[in-house]
């Protein structure tokens, strides 16, 4: 009886022991999630949105009159990821210093058309508008800016966990892992940038069962205007400008 009775007081420790360690390891893999979802990019707060009217010279869904200006490109490539956006310095061909632009990882990059071949600086291209850390925004104001913003009243806590969102007319999301045809334009060395945001931004329709639009001639949708393509025509129109 007295075994017994050691036997159930020890299988009952080891219990309590058990469940003790689970739970530590629940708790500790909540906190590792907590500290994840904090050190994520979508799960900072917007603390305002700037949107920002752009004055073009032409329509800028007519993508004929888009891939008549310089240093045109014409590719198909699959989005990695989306970055923090970051103000681009001053070149030839950019000088926005009022709105950033997003930083768009690619993979699988193919180049269309362009009047040269191109090297894509860390398979990155970008995108004018998206969301930039206060704490980086406030680097690139001055002191007129921040508090007209009302960044000086800010901690550093709420800084390093809000964003600034600025939009333009066309901004459009890209959605990681999602194969897109870009419109592109040089704006630096190795540097280039979606032209016209959303306006420059196709979808790929791989479903078409047309039997002309074939995987050298992909059909492709703006995702802004939702006008019908494909590929030949763009590169077409690139090379009769």
């Amino acid at each position: 009886m007295k075994l017994k009775n050691k036997l159930i007081i020890i299988l009952s420790v080891t219990l309590i022991i058990s469940i003790f360690i689970s739970t530590i390891i629940i708790i500790k893999n909540n906190v590792n999630n907590s500290i994840a979802k904090a050190n994520d990019k979508s799960e900072l707060k917007v603390y305002d949105t700037i949107i920002s009217e752009e004055s073009y010279a032409f329509d800028p869904t007519d993508f004929s009159k888009i891939l008549k200006e310089k240093n045109r490109y014409i590719i198909t490539a699959k989005v990695e990821k989306c970055g923090e956006a970051t103000f681009l310095p001053k070149t030839e061909y950019y000088n926005n210093y009022h709105t950033p632009c997003t930083p768009i990882i690619l993979k699988d990059i193919k180049i269309l058309s362009g009047k040269d071949n191109i090297t894509i600086e860390k398979n990155t291209i970008y995108t004018l508008g998206g969301d930039i850390k206060l704490s980086n925004l406030k680097n690139n104001l001055d002191e007129t800016d921040i508090k007209r913003l009302g960044l000086d009243k800010l901690n550093k806590t709420e800084m390093n966990t809000q964003v600034m969102r600025y939009k333009t007319t066309y901004s459009y999301d890209l959605e990681p892992n999602k194969e897109y045809a870009f419109i592109i334009g040089k704006i630096g060395n190795n540097i280039y940038k979606i032209v016209d945001e959303g306006c420059g931004i196709f979808e790929i329709n791989k479903q078409n069962t047309n039997s002309k639009i074939n995987n050298n001639n992909l059909q492709l949708v703006n995702v802004v205007s939702k006008k019908i393509t494909n590929t030949d025509e763009l590169t077409k129109m690139s090379i009769e400008k």
